[in-house]
C-alpha cells in the first residue's frame, strides 16, 4: 500500500483543505478558510484544524517530526501537538476553551520554513443554552472531580458506554447517510444509524480498541500467531465458520481496505503479518476522521484504547520500547485530543505479556515505564480530558496510584470478587473516578463470562435470566465505588460477523437484549443526586440484613449495597434478588426522610411515603413493591432515602 496516497477519504469528510502551499485554517464544520491572518469567529470547544503543507521531503515523517501550535487564550498557554497526515502534509487540531481572543504560532523540531512561524489568530464565542442542550459536546470536555465527571461546564456526567472493540474498522460501516433520531435496527445497519439508536437509549459513550493493526484473515496463518522466536504477532479473534487445526483471525481493515500501520514489521519471520510501527498509514485514520466527527456532533464521546495486550509484545522486543509507545500515543493524541474523549492508554484486560512458551516477554513495570515516560516528554492533555488505562482487576494494583493516571478500571472480574477492588479504588485518596468494565457480556457464555459460575446453566441470551446478570453487575458496580460510570458488554462487541458487510450482527442481536436498553435507568437514577455523588461513602454495612439467607460468596445475589452521603442526609440502596425486607442503621437520628423505590427494569419512581428513624438513628424499610417480604428471582431494586432537613 503507498503511504503517501492522497486518500479520497479526506475529501468525503470535514476536512476539506485550503489552497495548496498556503496554511489552510478549517471548521470541523465544513467550511473551509484560507488566510489564515484574517479574523475568524469560533465557538469553544468547537474543533478547529490547521494544515501545514511541507516542501521538504522526509524519509520517514511519522517518526522525524515534531509539529506543534504554541495556542494562547484567556486561560489558556499550551503547546498543542499536531500529526503527519500523508504526503508532505502535517496537521494540528485544537479546540478555544474559553470565549475571548485566541492566537497561536507554529513550530517544530525541523529546520522547515513551511511548518515554523506561522501565525493566526481567532475570537472564540459561547454557546447558548439551547445549543448545547443540542450536543452536550458544547459544554466543554469531560474532567473528573473527584469521585465524578462533569462537562467543563461543571454540568455533572455520568459515563454509559456501550462497547464496540473494532468500530474503527469496516465491522461498524460507514455510510454517508443521515439516519433519523428514532432510528430501529435492521438489516443493513450502519455505523451512523447504530450511534443514533446508542444515543436514543440514554448511552453517551462507545468504548473502542484504537486499530488492530496484525489482524488478517487471508495472510495464511491462525488467529493466534507467533514470529519463529515465539514473540505474539496477534491474538484474535477468530472469523466465524472456520475451526480444526487452522482458524482464521477476524479481519480489522477499514471500509476500503486500509489498515492502520504499513506490513513488512520487525519480527523474527512471518514480516508480511506483522505492522511496522514505526510506519503509520494516514488513509486508515482519514477514515476514522469521519466517525469521530459523527459521534462529536451528535454529543457523544470516545472511551479508546490504544493498544490491545499482544501488541506490546513486538513492540518490547524489536524497537524502541519507550519512543514506539510514545509516538502512537502521541499520534492519537494529537489527531483526536479536539474531540470529547476519555484517553486510554492501553487495552490489558490482562496483563499476560508472555511468548509462546509462557516465558514473560515484558512485565507491568516495564509497561509503567513507557507510560511514565509519554506524559513526562510530552506532558498531560492540553485541553484536560482525562486519562485512564485498562489493566485486569485493577489500575491500582497493576499501575499504582499514578498522577497521570486520572480513572480508575477494574476488567475481567465478572462477578462480586471485583467489589472489594473497587472498594479499595474508591476509598483511596486523593480520589479518582472508579468505572467498571464490561463486568458482563449479555449473551456471551465463554471463558471467565460467568458471574453466576457454577450455580447454574448458562443463561439464555436475551432471556430474563440473562437480562438479570448484565443489570445486576452494572447496579452493584456502582454501588462498590463505580459511581463514575459503567461499561456496558455485550456479544456484539466484535461488530459485523461473516459473512461480510450484510450480516445481522446489530439490527436483531442488538434488539433481543433488554438489559441494553435497561442501563439508561442506572443513569438516571445516579444523576438523580448527582450533586451529591461526589461525597458519598460505601456503607453496606448500614443495611441489615446486607447479606440474606442463601448467600454465596460472589454469587450476585442475596446482596444489598448501600451509599451513603457524609452527613447522612441521603441514602441510596440497591437490593440483588433473593433480599429480604431489612432495616437501615447510623442515619440521622429522630430524621424524617422521603423515600421512594426505583424499579431498575423500568426506570420507574415509585413514592413509599414518609419514614422516621428513632434516637439511634435506625429506619425499617417498606416492604418492596408488591408487598413482598423477599425479592423474586431475577428482580432487583433500589431505594433513595433523602432527609431535607440537613
Amino acid at each position: 500500500m503507498d503511504q503517501n496516497r492522497n486518500s479520497k477519504i479526506s475529501r468525503r469528510t470535514f476536512l476539506e483543505n485550503s489552497a495548496t502551499g498556503a496554511v489552510g485554517f478549517t471548521f470541523f464544520s465544513g467550511l473551509p478558510f484560507s488566510g489564515c491572518l484574517s479574523p475568524l469567529v469560533k465557538h469553544v470547544w468547537e474543533p478547529i484544524e490547521i494544515s501545514l503543507p511541507s516542501n521538504k521531503s522526509y524519509e520517514n515523517p511519522y517518526m522525524e517530526v515534531d509539529v506543534w501550535i504554541q495556542l494562547k487564550g484567556p486561560g489558556f498557554d499550551e503547546k498543542i501537538y499536531g500529526f503527519w497526515d500523508g504526503s508532505n502534509t502535517f496537521r494540528v487540531r485544537f479546540v478555544a476553551t474559553g470565549p475571548g481572543k485566541w492566537t497561536w504560532t507554529s513550530g517544530s523540531n525541523q529546520e522547515d520554513s513551511d511548518l515554523n512561524g506561522k501565525t493566526g489568530s481567532f475570537d472564540a464565542i459561547e454557546w447558548t443554552e439551547e445549543e448545547k442542550t443540542v450536543n452536550p459536546n458544547r459544554r466543554g470536555f469531560l474532567r473528573s472531580n473527584g469521585r465524578t465527571f462533569e462537562y467543563a461546564d461543571g454540568t455533572p456526567f455520568f459515563l454509559l458506554s456501550d462497547t464496540h472493540w473494532a468500530i474503527s474498522t469496516w465491522r461498524h460501516p460507514w455510510k454517508g447517510n443521515n439516519p433519523s433520531h428514532d432510528y430501529q435496527p435492521q438489516k443493513g445497519m450502519g455505523f451512523e444509524e447504530f450511534m443514533q439508536y446508542e444515543k436514543a437509549h440514554g448511552y453517551n459513550a462507545i468504548s473502542m480498541i484504537a486499530s488492530f493493526p496484525n489482524w488478517d484473515d487471508e495472510d495464511g496463518h491462525p488467529n493466534h500467531l507467533y514470529d519463529n522466536s515465539g514473540i505474539p504477532i496477534r491474538h484474535a479473534w477468530a472469523k466465524p465458520d472456520t475451526g480444526g487445526s487452522y482458524v482464521k483471525a477476524m479481519n480489522m481493515h477499514d471500509e476500503d481496505g486500509n489498515r492502520p500501520f504499513l506490513m513488512g514489521g520487525l519480527c523474527d519471520g512471518k514480516k508480511d503479518s506483522c505492522a511496522h510501527w514505526n510506519r503509520i498509514n494516514p488513509p486508515f485514520w482519514q477514515s476514522f476522521d469521519r466517525k469521530f466527527r459523527y459521534m462529536h456532533e451528535n454529543g457523544m464521546i470516545f472511551q479508546m484504547e490504544s493498544l490491545r495486550r499482544e501488541h506490546f509484545c513486538t513492540i518490547f522486543k524489536y524497537h524502541d520500547w519507550e519512543q514506539t509507545v510514545s509516538r502512537y500515543l502521541l499520534y492519537l493524541r494529537a489527531r483526536y485530543g479536539c474531540f470529547n474523549q476519555i484517553f486510554n492508554v492501553c487495552h490489558c484486560d490482562s496483563l499476560n505479556f508472555s511468548d509462546e512458551n509462557g516465558i514473560w516477554v515484558l512485565s507491568e513495570d516495564d509497561l509503567r515505564v513507557a507510560f511514565e515516560y509519554f506524559f513526562a516528554t510530552y506532558g498531560p492533555l492540553p485541553f484536560g480530558q482525562p486519562v485512564a488505562a485498562m489493566s485486569g482487576s485493577s489500575t491500582l494494583d497493576k499501575l499504582g496510584h499514578a498522577d497521570w493516571l486520572e480513572i480508575h478500571t477494574t476488567s475481567n472480574q465478572r462477578d462480586a470478587e471485583a467489589y472489594p477492588r473497587m472498594n479499595a479504588m474508591y476509598n483511596k485518596t486523593p480520589h479518582k473516578p472508579v468505572v467498571h468494565l464490561e463486568p458482563y457480556y449479555a449473551g456471551a457464555w465463554f471463558g471467565n463470562f460467568r458471574p453466576h459460575r457454577p450455580f447454574e446453566a448458562p443463561a439464555e441470551p436475551g432471556s430474563s435470566r440473562d437480562d438479570y446478570w448484565a443489570r445486576t453487575n452494572a447496579w452493584g458496580s456502582v454501588f462498590n465505588g463505580g459511581t463514575a460510570g459503567h461499561v456496558f458488554g455485550s456479544d456484539l462487541f466484535d461488530g459485523v460477523k461473516e459473512p461480510e458487510p450484510n450480516d445481522v450482527w446489530t439490527w436483531h442481536g442488538i434488539k433481543r437484549y433488554e438489559s441494553h436498553r435497561q442501563m439508561k435507568h442506572l443513569k438516571n437514577f445516579v444523576l438523580s443526586e448527582a450533586k451529591n455523588m461526589q461525597n458519598m461513602v460505601l456503607a453496606n454495612e448500614n443495611v441489615t440484613p446486607n447479606q440474606s439467607p442463601g448467600w454465596v460468596k460472589n454469587r450476585m445475589s442475596n446482596n444489598a449495597y448501600m451509599l451513603q452521603s457524609k452527613d447522612k442526609s441521603i441514602a441510596l440502596v440497591y437490593f440483588e434478588e433473593g433480599c429480604k425486607h431489612a432495616t437501615l442503621k447510623n442515619m440521622n437520628p429522630d430524621g424524617n426522610y422521603e423515600v421512594k423505590w426505583f424499579n431498575t427494569r423500568t426506570g420507574e419512581w415509585m413514592n413509599a411515603g414518609n419514614l422516621s428513624t428513632n434516637e439511634n438513628g435506625e429506619i425499617p424499610l417498606p416492604e418492596f413493591p408488591g408487598n413482598l417480604k423477599v425479592t423474586r428471582r431475577n428482580e432487583d431494586w433500589a431505594l433513595k432515602l433523602v432527609n431535607e432537613e440537613v
